[in-house]
Parts: structure tokens; sequence; C-alpha cells
């Protein structure tokens, strides 16, 4: 990820909603037109992002953190953590939530195509960047942290880890760095022999964004049991929020569970006209779930592309079989056979007992 790429997302607009149409309109439509209209509906459909309400935790419990930063006293500030397991979906509510920062801070500057420049100081001139996004990759090292962030700049990463080190400092300053993402923080390499070093070195970072009341934001799976999160310094200013799939077991989880599906349907079945209300947050909600253990990207995937049987077939509707008939990730099947599985060899009949909810 570099400052550019981020600003051309941040620029995107997201494409307008296909016409609706009858089913005799439908019908009506020639071979061709019937094309074009299924794969406008198609990268539409791609493109939806559902919220949910852990989603909207974490970016309420992310925006106390970096307002708290701001007003409280320079210096080292608190870090937010954001752990999950792998698939939850915990990079993209981050991701969401700081593409809506960076764009309410650049302002109208979010108009044009180049990254907006400030002034750090009198006759200074440099592109504004208040956010940055890190990847780290495996056993990630002071130097390779140090390269992701300047090569994000458009930095040279030459030179030795000290003056790399000076290097980033002054880039803080100079791009206004406000909020600096560690993706994959559990990838840092935490090993005896460079891990003391590595830890020291985030808490320096650390303390270089909270002299300009910055947030450093961590984002990983297992962090809990990480040696970052465990690190004494870390954890005095440590806010750690751990985010799991959605459940079923009680009332209010599938009550939940079934709200997040009627913003599903409310916003697909529309474009399925022999669809009818309830479909997805009544019919199918249990079916769903266990389809997908709760996982809100698989869950979207797996009704997006049963929509699209429905269209291809012309029956219009989502139907227990086109759910059936839909391959999902690797992780989603098998996590899906594990618990038919376990159900099989406890005797217990699929939780909730029933086949459908009502709403």
């Amino acid at each position: 990820m570099k400052a550019r790429l981020w600003h051309e997302h941040a620029r995107e607009i997201a494409p307008k909603p296909p016409k609706l149409r009858t089913l005799t309109d439908l019908r009506g439509l020639r071979p061709r037109e019937a094309d074009r209209a299924n794969q406008e509906l198609r990268r539409w459909m791609s493109g939806q992002r559902f919220d949910w309400p852990q989603q909207q935790r974490v970016h309420t419990l992310l925006s106390d953190c970096a307002e708290d930063n701001e007003i409280l006293g320079h210096g080292a500030k608190e870090i937010f953590a954001v752990d999950a397991t792998n698939g939850v979906g915990k990079s993209t509510m981050v991701r969401e939530w700081a593409m809506a920062r960076y764009k309410e801070t650049v302002g109208a500057a979010i108009k044009s195509r180049e990254i907006p420049t400030w002034q750090p100081s009198p006759g200074i001139y440099a592109y504004h960047v208040p956010v940055v996004w890190v990847n780290l990759s495996s056993a990630a090292s002071i130097k390779e942290f140090n390269t992701s962030i300047l090569k994000y700049l458009d930095y040279p990463v030459e030179g030795t880890i000290r003056s790399m080190n000076l290097r980033v400092s002054d880039a803080i300053d100079n791009h206004g760095i406000r909020l600096l993402v560690i993706d994959d923080a559990h990838l840092l390499n935490t090993r005896p022999t460079q891990g003391r070093d590595v830890l020291d070195h985030i808490k320096h970072i650390n303390t270089e964004l909270g002299e300009r009341d910055g947030t450093m934001v961590l984002v990983g799976a297992g962090l809990a049991d990480h040696p970052l999160l465990k690190d004494p310094q870390i954890r005095c200013r440590l806010r750690y929020h751990r985010v799991t799939p959605m459940a079923i077991d009680t009332v209010a989880e599938r009550s939940e569970w079934q709200d997040f599906l009627f913003r599903v349907e409310k916003r697909f079945l529309p474009y399925l006209p022999r669809s009818k209300p309830g479909l997805l947050a009544g019919q199918h909600a249990p079916h769903i779930w266990r389809r997908t253990q709760g996982f809100v990207g698989d869950a979207v995937e797996l009704v997006r592309l049963a929509a699209r049987r429905g269209v291809e077939d012309e029956s219009w509707t989502i139907t227990r079989t086109h759910l059936e008939d839909v391959e999902l990730k690797v992780r989603a099947e098998t996590h899906a056979r594990a618990a038919a599985r376990s159900r099989e060899q406890s005797g217990k009949r699929p939780s909730p007992a029933r086949e459908s909810y009502s709403r």
C-alpha cells in the first residue's frame, strides 16, 4: 500500500444501484439486454458492504480512542488493538473506519486526484498524509517495519536502522501523520534475538505519534497471546477489542443475526421479484448461519452467489437448493463440515432447532 493508492481508494464512488425491473420486464428483455442487466447487477452486488453490530462497536471504540488521544497531553498515547481469527473481517472494518477518518481530515481535497498538500512549517510544502496503513510481512524486523512506512510515503529505504528511524520520525512531522494502522501486527518479529528491540521500537513510534496527538492501531490474529500485547509498557496504554463471528445461541444473538440478514435482503431482494420479505431473515436464516458459522463476509458471499443462480435460472428468488449449490471458501466449508460432524456425534439437532425464524 502507498499513500497515492490509499488516496485513490478513498476517492472511489460506490456504483449506483441497477434499475429495478418487474418480473414482466425481466421476461421481456432480449438476450443481450438480459446479459447486460445481469452483469450490471453482479458488479453492483459484489461491491456491497453491510454493517453489523461488532463492526459498529469497533468503529465507535476506535473513534473514542483517537479523539481522546487528540485532547490528552502530549507524549505516548493509548494504542488500540483489534484482535480476531482470520476471516472475521477485522482488517476490513478498521480500513473502513480509517478511510472515513482520512476523508474527514483532508476535507474538500478528496475531490482532487492528487494527494493533498499542506505546510508543516512556514515556506515548507509537503504531501498531507494523515493516515498510514502498513501491511507487515512475515517476521517483520525493525528495518522491515520502517521500510513499510517509508515506502508508503515514497521515501528512500536505504541506510542504517538509526537513519531510517530518524526518517520515520521526520515523516510523521512533515506529512501530518495522525493515524498509523499496523495490519497483521502478529507478524512482527518478537523472537528472543530481536524481540525486545522490535517491541521497544513500536513503543518509540507510538511516542513519536503521541507527541503529535496521533494514534497507533494494531490489527492481527491471536494478539491476546502475542508478546506484543504482553509487554508491560504497551499493556499500560492498551485498549483491546476482540471480534468474533456472529452467534445464534441466545434470543438476542438470533435477533442480531436476523437484523443483519434483513439489511441484506432489503438491498438485494428487490432485484429478485419472486422473492418475499423474510426470505433471508426468516426462512433461510438458520441455514445461512450453518453454512457460514456467523462469518458475515461469507454470509454476504453466500447470498450474493445464490442470488446469481436465481437470476441465471430465471426463478427470480433464492431457494435452499441455490444456497446449497454455492461453494464457499475453504475455511468456511471446513468450519461448516466440522460443525456438522460435531452435531452428529453429539446427537444434537442444529441450533436453533426451528428451520426458520419469524420476524
